[in-house]
């Protein structure tokens, strides 16, 4: 899940809060299942496998940090999914969490975020969707970096949004490892809008990806997001993603928050992604 599609998909995981019937046996049965997941994708991350390395797709979902680079001129990649979260003692799935990708020019691209349909408890409806302009930065010792700007759009309901432009940037920088790791680190800042001004609203991710080979990859990460005056909030998230070709790949992940902040209790998704042109 990455901050190229914030305003959609983390708006929906972390700012939606409904009441509902609450069942203490969804943490149980949630933590129950993920352990021997966590395993397995702890596994795929440190060992590689004994296969020829195959290039990734350049997608951006499923994390939420931002990938360090921008897709190549006249590339286009359109990526989409569904959650399924609890919030709180609320129970929803949102999709499609479709963000249209486009290199423009050299060094930029740009991103669309439409739309995200939530369905479950009430309120249901329609989230915001976005904009992201992004430049690739000059590299620096072996860091990959990129800077980005842009917007919310308000297409929203007005119990699931806050109907109003809330703009955004952010910095992303990533770092090659040996054995096929690599390390993002991303600084985010939105300003949100509540009553009659704007106020700041914080994020900060950081991922341990692995290249597997055969068109496998696995990330694990923590995701932070904070506001003055509000509860901050940490999320734990892994996942896998698997390219059959250099221009189709899916991916599947799943996380918790790990403090008793507000935000998602967990959630679960998937998605796919394909490339267009060059």
């Amino acid at each position: 899940m990455n901050l190229q599609r914030q305003p959609t998909y983390q708006e929906s995981i972390n700012f939606v809060s409904i009441p509902f019937i609450e069942t203490n046996n969804y943490n149980k049965m949630f933590t129950k299942a993920m352990k021997p997941i966590i395993v397995l994708l702890l596994s795929a991350s440190f060992v590689s496998l004994a296969m020829a390395d195959d290039d990734l797709l350049p997608a951006n979902r499923p994390n939420f940090s931002s990938n360090a680079t921008v897709i190549p001129y006249n590339m286009c990649i359109i990526e989409t999914g569904v959650t399924y979260q609890r919030l709180d003692s609320a129970l929803n799935l949102s999709g499609p969490e479709a963000a249209l990708r486009f290199g423009f020019a050299k060094n930029w691209e740009l991103v669309i975020s439409l739309p995200d349909y939530i369905t479950g408890a009430a309120p249901r409806g329609w989230t915001d969707g976005g904009f992201n302009f992004i430049r690739q930065l000059p590299g620096c010792h072996g860091w990959d970096m990129l800077v980005a700007f842009g917007s919310s759009v308000p297409t929203g309901q007005s119990d699931l949004t806050e109907l109003a432009f809330n703009p955004h940037g952010y910095f992303s920088m990533a770092h090659g490892l040996p054995s096929g790791l690599s390390v993002t680190e991303t600084f985010s800042v939105e300003w949100r809008h509540g009553g009659s001004k704007f106020f700041p609203s914080y994020t900060n991710g950081l991922t341990l990806s692995k290249d597997c080979g055969q068109g496998l990859g696995a990330f694990a990460e923590i995701f932070s997001q904070f506001a003055p005056g509000q509860s901050s909030s940490q999320t734990a998230h892994f996942g896998v993603t698997f390219a059959h070709t250099k221009d189709h790949q899916a991916d599947i992940h799943f996380g918790r928050n790990i403090n008793a902040g507000s935000g998602t209790n967990w959630f679960i998704g998937a998605g796919y992604s394909q490339k267009i042109g060059r």
